[in-house]
């Protein structure tokens, strides 16, 4: 008799706890294995049993474990849902809500998700239905922001363009070596022109002392030229009638050497006259390329 009385109560127990797991909290969504990022607005949807006429509260919570034994942090606690109902022809096996969730800052890598309904029944049965904990992953999301993966594409382009950022930089330093030897070579030439220039204003002042000197001589030759010949007219006529037939050969000779003295005047003259030209043309050349 004790046999069978053992038996119906292990038969009682089995199905009870069967039926306390079919009326038990189940979370619908998010799903296990769920990738979410800080700052998501998760919808927390799940299912509890109505267990009768009463009030009903529900806490969830995140754990370390899927245990459910070290705690991170209470989402919420004692939220006020849908209460049960015995009364009537066609009751709710089931009851379902949602609640809305704003992933926080400083949550590990991965979590566990729980849902405990508690409901107040009238008939002072205290029960405590808790949810099977779902695995989050809190950290694994992040990777995947637009944020973090334009960062990885802008230091992928980073590294692309490295190269081609060391051969502009060698091509400027190269540019800048150029344009210093090119100045340095103009500040040489600029000043080898200065040198020059006043090498050759100096020449040219010269020149024109040579110039005047020579036109000096030019008119004191001319002043000669022409009192010789006042001195071979004056001489000529005073002497004419004194000159005789016999003297024809003294005269002649006379006349030949003041004619060649009045030649040699004359080339000298002239001579001077070219000088004088060519000297003019140098100084005329030479200022133009001082100008220059």
């Amino acid at each position: 008799m004790s046999s069978i009385r053992f038996i119906q109560a292990f038969v009682f127990a089995l199905f009870f706890c069967q039926c306390l797991a079919q009326i038990g909290t189940k979370i619908l969504s998010p799903e296990a294995n769920s990738t979410i990022s800080v700052g998501d607005k998760v919808q927390i949807l799940y299912t509890y049993g109505n267990m009768g006429n009463g009030s009903y509260t529900v806490d969830l919570s995140l754990w370390k474990d899927n245990a459910a034994e070290d705690l991170v942090q209470d989402i919420a606690a004692d939220v006020a849902v849908d209460s049960g109902n015995s009364a009537g022809t066609k009751l709710e096996f089931l009851l379902n809500t949602t609640y809305e969730w704003t992933v926080p800052k400083g949550l590990p890598d991965t979590v566990y998700l729980t849902v405990t309904t508690k409901p107040e029944l009238e008939s002072q049965v205290g029960l405590n239905m808790r949810s099977s904990p779902i695995i989050l992953h809190i950290s694994a999301a992040l990777t995947n922001l637009p944020i973090q993966k334009l960062s990885l594409l802008a230091l992928a382009m980073g590294n692309m363009l490295s190269p081609q950022d060391e051969r502009s930089d060698k091509l400027a330093i190269a540019a800048k070596k150029k344009l210093h030897k090119f100045q340095s070579k103009k500040v040489n030439l600029t000043g080898g022109l200065e040198q020059e220039n006043i090498r050759l204003k100096e020449k040219l002042f010269k020149t024109n002392e040579k110039v005047e000197l020579m036109q000096h001589e030019i008119d004191h030759l001319r002043e000669k030229n022409s009192e010789l010949q006042r001195l071979f007219a004056h001489d000529f006529l005073s002497d004419v009638d004194s000159i005789t037939f016999s003297d024809h050969r003294t005269l002649d000779a006379y006349e030949r050497e003041e004619r060649l003295i009045f030649e040699d005047l004359k080339r000298r003259l002239i001579s001077l006259k070219e000088r004088f030209k060519r000297n003019s043309a140098g100084c005329h050349c030479m200022g133009e390329l001082i100008e220059i």
